[in-house]
C-alpha cells in the first residue's frame, strides 16, 4: 500500500514537471521578441511570435540610419606646447578600434567656442594623431579648451558630436 502511494506521488510529480516544461516551450514560441516601433512619433511595443512575424516585419518601415549611440574617446587630457605656443609636444588622439566611425575633431578655447585653434584631418577607426600644430599661438601658460569630435558616416557626413575637455600648457 505504501509502495502504491509512493508510485502515484512520483507519477503526479512527473506529470506536473512535464506540464510545466510544455508550457515553457509553448511560451517561447508565442513571444519570441518584443520590437519597439516608432510610427508617427508614437512608441508602441509589438509582441512577435511565429504566427505574426511576417506581418510585423512587413509593417516596419525602414528608418533613417541612426547615428552612433556611443563613442570611446582616447586622448591625453593635458597637451604641452613648445616655446612658440603652437606645436604640441605630447598631444595624442586615437580613434579606438571599438568605435564604428571615422572621426575628425577641432580644438576651441573653452571661453570662445567660435575660435578654432586646430582642425584635424579624418582619423579612421584604429588611427591616431600626434602631430598637432595650432593655427594661432597660445596666449596664456595654462588654458582650458574643448575638443569637439565630429563622427562621420561612410560618405563623410557628420552623424554626431562628442566633446571632451583638454588643458593646454605653454612652456615659454
Amino acid at each position: 500500500m505504501v509502495i502504491l502511494g509512493v508510485m502515484l506521488g512520483v507519477i503526479w510529480i512527473l506529470m506536473c514537471v512535464s506540464c510545466y516544461f510544455l508550457g515553457v516551450a509553448r511560451g517561447r514560441g508565442e513571444a519570441a521578441a518584443v520590437v519597439d516601433n516608432i510610427g508617427d512619433k508614437e512608441l508602441r511595443s509589438t509582441v512577435v511570435n511565429k504566427r505574426n512575424v511576417d506581418e510585423v516585419s512587413a509593417g516596419i518601415e525602414p528608418s533613417v540610419k541612426k547615428g552612433p549611440q556611443s563613442y570611446e574617446v582616447i586622448m591625453n587630457a593635458e597637451w604641452e606646447f613648445a616655446s612658440d605656443g603652437m606645436e604640441a609636444l605630447n598631444a595624442y588622439v586615437e580613434n579606438s578600434r571599438d568605435n564604428y566611425n571615422t572621426v575628425r575633431f577641432r580644438v576651441v578655447p573653452e571661453d570662445d567656442t567660435d575660435t578654432v585653434l586646430y582642425s584635424s584631418p579624418d582619423i579612421p577607426v584604429g588611427g591616431k594623431l600626434t602631430a598637432i600644430k595650432l593655427t594661432q599661438p597660445l596666449t596664456s601658460e595654462r588654458s582650458k579648451a574643448i575638443v569637439i569630435y565630429s563622427l562621420l558616416d561612410d560618405r563623410g557626413r557628420v552623424t554626431g558630436e562628442v566633446k571632451a575637455g583638454v588643458t593646454l600648457v605653454w612652456n615659454r
